[in-house]
């Protein structure tokens, strides 16, 4: 599609769409990689005037030296080549690199996409948001609709407000008034709570309200400050209601609330920053002139700044000299070593991605799933452990019970369990043939070599090791990368080792002689990373929801895919590497339109996504963490958070089954998944330190393989489909034989 600017009525070429919201929707633009089109669905001229407004009277931006826009102002109007007198749209500048506010200011995320962004940069990001907000209301802007999703902050604390052709604007000609008709709750001050905002001239009193909100999530681990432990009687109210009542759990004045336990000390603020939220929330209830103004904040927060100092225990722990101990370090010890900013070394070891949590979390099973029995326990205690859940007491006689036990095991070869590996799995116990050990820190990716004679397992201590498959042994150690390895590959005809760390380096290794080859390094934080089956090329999904793609044989960046608003977590290759599949964290963040997408290689045409599906929409419950290709390419799995793999049919987009297992444990998911050669199985590992194999046709659990003593992440089948592998965070490998 080929549109004009309004200004000099230049040519402009829509490229591909990156995005659709409800009035709009947001494309690249072919040759200007710093502005994006944003078109309206239903196009008015109002919509027009407004713009038409703002483009007149732009207001300074404090982030200009930065090179970065603070807000995201209109550049230039869209007309079509048509119909030159009404507009469709406007350009502004494209927002790269950046991540919404809630990225940094939620502890949990923050740990996984960001652990270097410590206590000082939410102070400077604060800040920042402050500096942009005063600059509007200089200009007689208000916000009006002010809340996290529209705001974006980048790696280095400088912040972007977006979604700006929805604040309230003011002709300083005419007085007339474009108001911004939305709002959530939770940052409306009191005076607005239950109003019209279609009705309502907003003030720049009210956006403090919501700014001062935010800074408080910002700088208490996201929590609202109205939030609570409801002294009162019957259910607690919803924070519209407190707000009313200005009830803020901190205020000086009596109210029914408490902090909650697990909240951080409002003594950790600064004391100037907690004069300012007493004087917003509690006299600013009555007297809306009292709250402070964003220029107030703004030095607030570079006092508290520079008033910050560094733990002796943990230099990533930054607190106000006003205390006496380290409140992070007081803070670990109550979330039971969850640490809001983990250390230097926890981060260099890559520990920090997925956090530890309690093993005490009871796993409920589906009766109907065959349980095997751990490693080195009697055959015989678990025929006796299977009759005992039968209702049969153990004193029955011999016969009776293994009677038993084969209309048992004839009743599961007529639900179709009738592959004789599996069945040797079963009458094995589930036990693995042989453990791999060697590694000191948790095994993140193995791969087999293409003739099946060795394996190689990369993990968090940074090495990876390659081990000879029929007898166990170590062959030699790889030793290269800075942080951990997480994502390892042969090439196809075995010479090569690829393997990718947390120190962004893409390593090249003689798969003979384990000598070095060649390093490439990248520029920003990868969170996935795939290797096509050809050898030809990899993939790198990074922090910005972005995906390169990367020729293998001269490290020549091929092509940059967009699409995903949050960073990519995923990445698979079909075996014919015709396609490639990514999934990112975009559903935990709320964007549930654009979790899982698939490319075809030959055009790079998107192929699939959700945003194009509403069944899959309505479907799709999970933010994607594994993903795996059937051999024959015509089914596309992903292992979610949920604990459930989706099956999805490449040739109609659409969900053909979904395997699950009902489970309290669902905070990390399915973590790696694998098909088996024929296609028949699905071979998962996830947080239950167990390895399950699933039915495809049937969607049963045909078998549960313990041994593994931490999470298992990192499954695959050998060539011919005998033996699976599977890495576990802890430190080892396991070998199961599933026969011949």
């Amino acid at each position: 599609m080929i549109l004009q600017r309004h200004s000099n009525r230049q040519s402009i070429t829509i490229d591909f769409l990156l995005g659709t919201g409800g009035e709009a929707r947001i494309y690249a633009l072919s040759g200007e990689p710093s502005l994006v089109a944003k078109i309206y669905h239903k196009p008015s001229a109002e919509k027009s005037r407004k713009l038409s407004i703002m483009l007149a009277n732009p207001p300074d931006d404090p982030m200009s030296v930065h090179r970065l826009a603070s807000i995201a102002w209109p550049v230039d109007l869209l007309i079509t080549t048509t119909n030159t007198k009404q507009v469709i749209g406007f350009l502004m500048p494209r927002m790269t690199g950046m991540r919404s506010l809630i990225s940094f200011y939620n502890p949990g995320i923050r740990r996984r996409q960001n652990p270097l962004f410590n206590y000082r940069y939410l102070h400077r990001a604060a800040g920042n948001l402050s500096a942009a907000v005063n600059a509007l209301h200089v200009m007689n802007y208000v916000i009006g609709d002010i809340n996290e999703s529209n705001i974006l902050v980048s790696d280095t604390a400088l912040v972007s407000l977006v979604d700006t052709d929805s604040f309230q604007v003011r002709d300083p000609q005419s007085g007339e008034i474009y108001r911004c008709p939305v709002g959530k709750p939770e940052f409306t001050p009191p005076e607005l709570q239950g109003r019209l905002f279609l009705d309502t001239d907003r003030s720049p009193e009210h956006d403090r309200f919501g700014l001062a909100v935010l800074i408080f999530q910002i700088l208490m681990e996201g929590i609202h400050p109205y939030a609570g432990i409801f002294l009162g009687s019957g259910d607690p109210p919803p924070y519209e209601e407190r707000i009313a009542a200005g009830h803020f759990p901190y205020s000086n004045q009596k109210t029914p609330y408490i902090p909650s336990k697990t909240a951080l000390s409002f003594e950790t603020l600064h004391p100037e920053l907690r004069k300012l939220f007493i004087l917003c929330f509690d006299e600013g209830n009555k007297d809306p002139s009292l709250r402070p103004d964003a220029k107030t904040w703004q030095n607030a927060l570079n006092n508290a700044e520079k008033d910050l100092v560094a733990c002796p225990i943990n230099s990533q722990h930054l607190y106000g000299s006003h205390l006496k101990v380290c409140p992070w370090c007081e803070r670990a010890k109550q979330l039971k070593g969850r640490d809001s900013f983990p250390s230097l070394e926890i981060i260099r070891s890559g520990q920090h991605i997925i956090p530890e949590i309690s093993r005490s979390i009871p796993v409920h099973r589906n009766p109907s799933i065959i349980s095997h029995r751990s490693a080195g326990t009697p055959r015989r205690s678990m025929i006796n452990s299977m009759v005992r859940r039968s209702g049969l007491q153990t004193r029955t006689p011999a016969w009776v019970k293994y009677v038993f036990v084969s209309i048992f095991v004839l009743m599961i070869i007529s639900l179709g369990f009738s592959s004789s590996r599996f069945i040797k799995a079963f009458f094995a116990g589930g036990q693995s043939q042989k453990v791999l050990k060697g590694h000191s820190g948790p095994v993140n990716t193995i791969a087999f070599s293409p003739d099946g004679t060795t394996l190689a397992s990369g993990s968090s201590d940074k090495t990876i090791k390659v081990w000879k498959l029929e007898s166990g042994d170590l062959i030699y150690s790889l030793e290269g990368h800075d942080l951990g390895v997480f994502s390892m590959a042969y090439s196809p005809d075995g010479k090569t080792i690829f393997s990718f760390g947390f120190d962004n380096k893409l390593i090249f290794w003689d798969a003979d002689t384990g000598r070095l080859r060649r390093v490439i390094k990248d520029q920003k934080k990868v969170f996935a990373v795939a290797f096509s089956k050809d050898g030809r090329i990899a993939a790198y999904g990074n922090e910005e929801g972005n995906i390169q793609i990367i020729d293998i044989r001269n490290g020549k960046l091929l092509r940059i895919l967009e699409g995903f608003s949050n960073p990519v977590n995923a990445i698979v290759f079909s075996d014919d590497s015709k396609i490639m599949a990514a999934g990112s964290m975009d559903y935990m963040i709320g964007d549930a339109s654009q979790t899982l997408k698939l490319w075809k290689l030959d055009t790079w045409e998107l192929l699939y996504s959700l945003e194009t599906s509403k069944q899959l929409i309505s479907s799709y419950q999970g933010v994607v963490r594994s993903l795996a290709f059937s051999p024959n390419g015509g089914i596309i799995a992903n292992g979610s958070v949920d604990n459930v793999i989706r099956l999805w049919n490449l040739k109609t987009g659409e969900l053909e089954k979904v395997l699950s297992e009902e489970s309290r444990r669902r905070r990390i998911g399915v973590l790696s998944i694998a098909f088996s050669r024929d296609g028949k199985f699905i071979a998962a590992g996830s947080d239950n330190n167990m390895v399950r194999i699933w039915d495809v046709r049937t969607r049963y659990l045909r078998a549960m393989l313990r041994g593994h003593k931490n999470w298992v992440s990192a499954i695959a089948f050998s060539p011919d489909g005998n033996i699976l592998a599977s890495g576990s965070r802890d430190n080892t490998v396991r070998i199961w034989n599933m026969g011949s």
